[in-house]
């Protein structure tokens, strides 16, 4: 495609994609079912549900439009939608956002808007709903993996308690993952 292959000519000629791109996405990213029945619990499948949704081609196109188009040309958007969405009152929203800084966060390339993620990720490690939960403890286990050991190593006063704490969540499923994102923070340690 187009975004591909000219992405710099492609931003000069419609300024507006990241903005028109991410706010696509984002929409996508809200698409959750709710489904609550039986979601808290472990299912091995996890890695298959709900493959073909819009939840996640907009995970994919947060990805898309932050590697192809640079996290400088997307920053100001994707931190605008990030916070509109971390902070919404409907959990569909805050899983949404929580799922789009796991999508981007590889990219993400200054300690300010790393440390911005990571805070509001930790709120949301216990928001009320176990799907925000779970998803934000997916995101922090995903810095953990992608960013380098710097940042576990800055912010592990502040993560693990929280995630010792997720360990005990009354869905298994959000604890499961706690523990995955436990060790991911720890693997990095030194």
């Amino acid at each position: 495609t187009l975004a591909e292959t000219k992405a710099k000519g492609l931003l000069k000629a419609v300024p507006s994609l990241p903005q028109l791109g991410l706010g696509m996405a984002f929409t996508f990213l809200a698409e959750v079912d709710e489904q609550e029945e039986g979601w808290g619990k472990v299912d091995e499948d996890e890695e298959d549900d709900d493959d073909d949704s819009l939840h996640r081609t907009g995970e994919a196109k947060v990805d898309f439009f932050v590697r192809k188009l640079g996290f400088d040309a997307t920053k100001q958007v994707l931190q605008a939608l990030i916070q509109q969405f971390g902070t919404s009152s409907r959990w569909q929203d805050r899983l949404g956002a929580c799922m789009a800084i796991r999508a981007s966060v590889e990219y993400v390339t200054d300690a300010v808007s790393i440390d911005g993620m990571a805070t509001l990720l930790l709120a949301l490690v216990k928001d009320g709903h176990m799907r925000v939960r779970h998803a934000a403890l997916f995101a922090l286990g995903q810095m953990c993996h992608d960013l380098d050991a710097e940042f576990p190593t800055r912010w592990h006063s502040r993560m693990i308690p929280v995630m010792v704490q997720a360990c005990g969540d009354p869905a298994d499923r959000v604890a499961a993952k706690a523990i995955s994102s436990l060790e991911a923070a720890i693997g990095e340690l030194d």
